[in-house]
């Protein structure tokens, strides 16, 4: 388990409709690849099932909390890993990493059975 600040991102997930919490983690020696990973992410005692996304080298950490949209900025968040999904996919395209991004989110939501 970790935890960090949420703070601003880039916005790409959002614009393809799957908001993302950016960490900026409390512990940088996190030891997880990177990846799609479905886990629990926890606010204020209240948990959600969340995709985690890893990516550049553990250095850049991202939370989607399934079928929420909750303005998160400055929250402490904690997240628990439960399984490794998928490997990060490198596209080409914005329209690439559309349908990434979408086939990553569905395989975590079948994980969780929804």
């Amino acid at each position: 388990m970790f935890y960090g600040t949420v703070v601003h991102g880039d916005g790409v997930a959002k614009m393809f409709g799957f908001p993302t919490a950016n960490l900026a983690l409390s512990d940088k020696d996190m030891n997880m690849s990177d990846g799609v990973y479905a886990a629990i992410s926890t606010l204020d005692g209240t948990s959600f099932d969340s995709a985690l996304i890893i990516s550049r080298g553990g250095t850049k950490v991202e939370i989607h909390l399934l079928d929420k949209n909750i303005d998160l900025y400055g929250e402490i968040m904690s997240v628990e890993s439960l399984a490794f999904i998928s490997p990060i996919v490198r596209c080409d395209t914005s329209k690439q990493l559309q349908s990434a991004v979408l086939f990553a989110i569905e395989k975590v939501r079948s994980f969780f059975c929804m």
